[in-house]
């Protein structure tokens, strides 16, 4: 059920049937965007790789809960995927365990935490990858639509700005 839209958060409210001495398990996708940065910020034309870095507050999907919920959550898991399995670094923030198969695009973050969340804390995680390709990201996208008054005539025009995300 829909809640309310608050800039750029909206909040839902899910009916959970709590069974005394059952646990409830709850999983939450989200896809973000704008997480990664070039790692190192520039780049010789002549390297031969250019890796990103993901980072990213493991308790964010926390934010929203109220501290009776809060006391109820007993771990989480956060997962990244990232475009190529060709991994670099995985750090993870105290408590929490990185597991991740060699040759796989996944990273799981778990973490057992009864009564460990503290509102506002923060648990920052990261990892380094292979990105192969150029990122051709949006900066700007403008559609202008002229519909004739006289005939049936409908002209459009794009106006897109693109820009490497990449290293400089």
């Amino acid at each position: 059920m829909f809640l309310s839209h608050c800039s750029d958060i909206t909040y839902y409210s899910l009916p959970i049937e709590d069974t005394p001495g059952k646990p409830v398990k709850l999983a939450l996708t989200s896809v973000t965007s704008h997480q990664t940065t070039p790692h190192p910020p520039t780049l010789a034309q002549t390297a031969a790789q250019m890796t990103m870095r993901w980072e990213a507050d493991l308790f964010a999907p926390l934010a929203g809960l109220s501290q009776q919920d809060l006391d109820r959550v007993q771990d989480l898991v956060v997962t990244f995927k990232a475009p190529s399995p060709r991994i670099g670094e995985i750090n993870a923030p105290d408590g929490f365990d990185a597991a991740h198969t060699k040759g796989g695009t996944l990273v799981t973050f778990t973490k057992f935490i009864p009564g460990e969340y503290v509102m506002g804390k923060q648990a920052i995680a990261s990892v380094v990858y292979v990105q192969h390709e150029a990122l051709a990201a949006l900066r700007k996208l403008d559609r202008v639509v002229e519909v004739s008054h006289w005939g049936s005539n409908v002209a459009v025009q794009d106006n897109v700005q693109l820009y490497n995300a990449g290293p400089a």
